[in-house]
């Protein structure tokens, strides 16, 4: 019963019931110390992890971690999983989320008040996005700083290819 009324107050239907509630498999891991595969649980972890919000409410998963021990040398470690990287308190769908938010002519810190993430969060989150290495330099480059946006006089700086026609775009702020 309190499922039935978890997952509908979550998602705001009346008329959601409830068929399956999963638990991830137990599967052997790799001792990261000593490399011994293992299946000897040794105890469980409460952990609190944002996900993407659903129906426009901020969402918290609390995830109830396995943390094995290694027979072989003692080492205590946690299980790997799929959705939550290592030492992250997010999912791996709310950092594609975070990043598709900043796709948007936006700021930083609007994402993180439309996310319920700090500002310095959501710029870490942009700073793991690999651009990768340009093919080709240009043969030219243009420099041009300018007083922004930023109310604060600090000036900024704008770096584009004059022998390029698309690199003329006009920017116009939203």
């Amino acid at each position: 019963m309190l499922c039935h009324y978890s997952t509908e107050k979550l998602l705001g239907l009346k008329e959601v019931i409830v068929k399956n509630v999963r638990q991830l498999p137990q599967k052997p891991h790799l001792c990261p110390c000593c490399g011994h595969k293992t299946s000897n649980i040794h105890d469980y972890r409460w952990q609190t992890v944002k996900n993407i919000p659903a129906f426009g409410k901020h969402t918290v998963l609390i995830f109830r971690k396995r943390r094995y021990r290694c027979p072989s040398c003692g080492k205590r470690f946690f299980e790997e999983n799929s959705f939550l990287p290592r030492y992250y308190r997010i999912t791996n769908r709310f950092a594609a989320y975070i990043i598709s938010k900043l796709t948007d002519v936006r700021s930083f810190t609007s994402v993180a008040r439309e996310s319920n993430l700090s500002v310095s969060t959501v710029i870490r989150i942009f700073d793991c996005i690999d651009y990768g290495k340009p093919r080709q330099l240009p043969a030219v480059v243009s420099i041009d700083e300018f007083k922004g946006n930023t109310g604060r006089e600090k000036y900024q700086c704008i770096l584009t290819d004059p022998l390029q026609p698309s690199a003329y775009r006009i920017f116009q702020p939203a």
